[in-house]
């Protein structure tokens, strides 16, 4: 659905935009020498196998069920792409709504995407 698309995508954008002028504050990138050292550490972890582990998927769903617009949003990407748990559209699109209703622009943006692209259990 076009129309629902657009109305989400343009609330995450406006949120984000005047969380922007507020702040006034960027950060530039890490440096890349830095990236490299930590990935010649042997006992480096990457986040993203992190993130796969049980223990997080579990404190994630702790944060979600205790009203964590940001975890919430965590879980519905989570469900949407299979990662850590069993990928489940319609279940995402609830916890992104929930994410949303809660203030999160990117859980009102995940929304937005969803329909713009027709994803499954929208």
């Amino acid at each position: 659905d076009c129309q629902a698309a657009v109305w989400h995508l343009w609330a995450a954008a406006d949120e984000v935009a005047r969380e922007a002028e507020m702040q006034a504050d960027i950060q530039l990138p890490i440096d890349a020498i830095r990236l490299r050292e930590r990935d010649r550490d042997g006992s480096y972890v990457a986040a993203s196998e992190m993130m796969k582990s049980p223990e997080q998927v579990e404190m994630e769903e702790l944060f979600a069920e205790h009203g964590s617009a940001e975890h919430q949003r965590q879980l519905g990407y989570r469900r949407l792409m299979g990662q850590g748990v069993d990928r489940d559209p319609a279940a995402a699109y609830q916890e992104f709504e929930r994410a949303a209703a809660g203030g999160d622009e990117y859980g009102e943006f995940n929304l937005g995407y969803m329909h713009m692209y027709g994803v499954d259990g929208v």
